[in-house]
């Protein structure tokens, strides 16, 4: 995988674009460090990814109240090129991002791929060379910054978003063990919040909304594809924010023909930052519906004994959430969840639920209507 600094006018720019970021501080809760910088040596068939999700509210200028979700996902992983009708994998790929809007107000999915020209290596900073789609992460006196901007031909935001509280280290200080599948190096930061301070707004439509709330999810992951069976696998993977200033990461991986379950994984993150493993977490798919001709989840249940029920919903039935890398095509549905329920840890205050299947994944010149 290769890393590029920015470099020249690029970089100029996107500096005077930052001018209303904080100054640079010495002492923070929560630091950038080498654990930020997942890029190891090894396979260069490698997967990583930092990915940002948050829910978001504001008003727009008639005074109406407005909420979305919003995720910017930066992809690095070997691209499937072709010469001619000949495939080979291209191991010096660019990051692609992912940009998603959901208007949760109005049922609607908005999302696109962007094909990235730089990335930092040292911080994951990305951005296309024109600047309408950039990322910066910074430290600052308060913690972490992390800057977003993406503008689309049928979307755009702008916002700024601060750390809570430190760095999540799942599992194994952060080796999460999958199994046989092997373990993925998972790095979070699950206390994120919009940073007043700076403007924030999303447009859609003619329609501009200034951003006065917002709750982010930090998923920053490195994996080796080559441990999956791309013709059986299927997981389910959920984002929670409680009451109590505490969150949970909560997933479950299993073959998707027999149900024999490779990994369990359930987590919680204390308000000081420390971790709680939650035994015994059960995750049940409760409702399906069919969607681009697959029998997919809409609702499941996480049982976590003495300690939390819930039933999640999700709020869009089937947000789909295409990526490409070349010819190879995979999807996933994400999106926000409604909470029915009870948890030792009070009301859930964020919810956010993925699906993905290895029947999503396919090789081809186009998506075929996909």
């Amino acid at each position: 995988m290769g890393a590029m600094k920015m470099r020249g006018i690029g970089l100029i720019g996107l500096w005077v674009l930052s001018a209303a970021w904080a100054q640079v501080g010495t002492a923070s809760v929560d630091r950038l460090t080498d654990l930020d910088r997942v890029r190891l040596a090894g396979p260069s068939t490698r997967l990583e990814w930092l990915f940002n999700m948050g829910l978001v509210s504001g008003v727009n200028e008639f005074g109406e109240k407005r909420h979305f979700a919003v995720v910017f996902n930066s992809l690095i992983g070997p691209s499937l090129s072709s010469f001619g009708w000949l495939p080979y994998p291209d191991f010096e790929n660019k990051p692609v991002v992912l940009l998603t809007l959901h208007d949760l107000d109005h049922g609607e999915v908005l999302h696109t791929q962007v094909q990235s020209d730089y990335l930092d290596s040292e911080t994951f900073d990305v951005y296309t060379r024109d600047l309408k789609v950039f990322q910066q992460r910074r430290n600052s006196q308060s913690g972490v910054l992390t800057r977003l901007h993406a503008r689309t031909e049928a979307f755009a935001y702008a916002m700024q978003i601060r750390s809570t509280k430190p760095q999540a280290l799942f599992g194994d200080q952060g080796w999460a063990d999958n199994g046989s599948l092997g373990k993925a190096l998972y790095l979070s930061r699950t206390g994120r919040a919009l940073d007043a301070r700076v403007p924030a707004w999303v447009e859609l439509r003619g329609e501009r909304v200034l951003l006065t709330q917002g709750q982010f999810w930090e998923d920053h992951q490195l994996v080796d594809p080559l441990h999956f069976d791309l013709t059986r696998l299927k997981w389910n993977w959920f984002a929670l924010h409680f009451a109590d200033r505490s969150e949970a990461m909560i997933y479950k991986i299993e073959d998707r023909k027999t149900g024999l379950v490779f990994a369990r994984f359930a987590q919680r993150v204390r308000p000081d930052g420390s971790i709680e493993p939650l035994e015994g977490t059960e995750v049940t798919e409760v409702d399906h519906l069919e969607a681009r001709g697959f029998r997919v989840p809409r609702a499941w249940e996480i049982r976590v004994p003495g300690k939390a029920w819930i039933r999640l919903d999700h709020v869009i039935p089937a947000p789909w959430y295409d990526v490409s890398l070349g010819l190879a095509h995979d999807s996933a549905l994400e999106g926000k969840a409604e909470v029915r329920g009870r948890t030792s840890w009070g009301a859930v205050t964020l919810a956010w639920a993925e699906y993905t299947s290895s029947e999503f994944f396919w090789l081809g010149w186009n998506r075929g209507g996909q």
